[in-house]
């Protein structure tokens, strides 16, 4: 085998995931555009959620984060906020303290080190409503973004709602992020896409699945994957109801 040879071979293989990426864009596109499945949205639908934090070393985003979640224009009412810090070292635990006399807040502070899996699954555990918000602490939210969330379970067949992640970068409009949102979207408009963003994310409690721990140390980061129908938030491109990435 010469050297030209060998070139057209690791040339092939470089692009392919490149072609199938694309390939699959154009697939996707397509057939939304045929075989739309509409799902039952409903603004007026306020069913209290229990928003779920798992975190660990956040002082410099954590204040930001819940303070968001308990703003009057993001509250529903009867919710309830689980915040666990799994054995922070920083002055995360001490900024959480401010929030220990509100009655629907609760403060999971742990003296050990706890994974992030670890620390989703014990407050699930806790958690008293049916909807399920996960939410990370250093994206930025944009307004409104749980109540749209929210909306969708509307329709009964919904089981796991997923936000769209941009860049406010504007240098990386056309990113690969931005094919993967087209993607979930497509998928969405079909009956269900395969993407949840972990830093902002809506599911039914009776589709929550504990996550093994072993599972959890290898993928912090891993959604469970679940038999369950997922809706893409958005129903354009449009930066709405979404959380914005640096």
């Amino acid at each position: 085998m010469n050297i030209t040879t060998l070139l057209l071979i690791l040339l092939s293989i470089s692009i392919f995931p490149i072609l199938l990426l694309i390939g699959y864009t154009l697939f996707s596109f397509i057939a939304s555009i045929f075989f739309t499945k509409p799902i039952k949205v409903s603004e007026n639908l306020k069913s209290p959620v229990s928003i779920i934090i798992a975190c660990y070393n956040e002082e410099e985003f954590i204040q930001s984060r819940v303070d968001y979640f308990l703003s009057s224009d993001e509250w529903i009412e009867g919710s309830e906020l689980i915040v666990v810090s799994g054995g922070s070292t920083d002055n995360t635990n001490h900024i959480l303290s401010n929030y220990k006399h509100l009655e629907h807040v609760t403060l999971i502070c742990a003296s050990q080190r706890m994974t992030k899996i670890q620390g989703v699954n014990f407050a699930v555990s806790l958690a008293k409503n049916e909807i399920l918000v996960f939410s990370d602490c250093r994206q930025r939210i944009q307004p409104g973004s749980v109540k749209k969330l929210v909306a969708n379970f509307a329709d009964p067949t919904i089981g796991t709602v997923t936000s769209k992640l941009v860049s406010i970068d504007t240098k990386k409009k056309h990113s690969l992020r931005s094919i993967l949102n087209l993607v979930s979207l497509c998928e969405s408009r079909m009956g269900s896409c395969l993407n949840v963003f972990g830093a902002l994310y809506a599911q039914r409690k009776s589709v929550f699945r504990t996550i093994p721990f072993l599972l959890g140390s290898l993928f912090q980061d891993m959604k469970n994957f679940q038999k369950l129908s997922q809706h893409l938030v958005n129903e354009t491109l449009e930066e709405q109801a979404c959380s914005v990435i640096f």
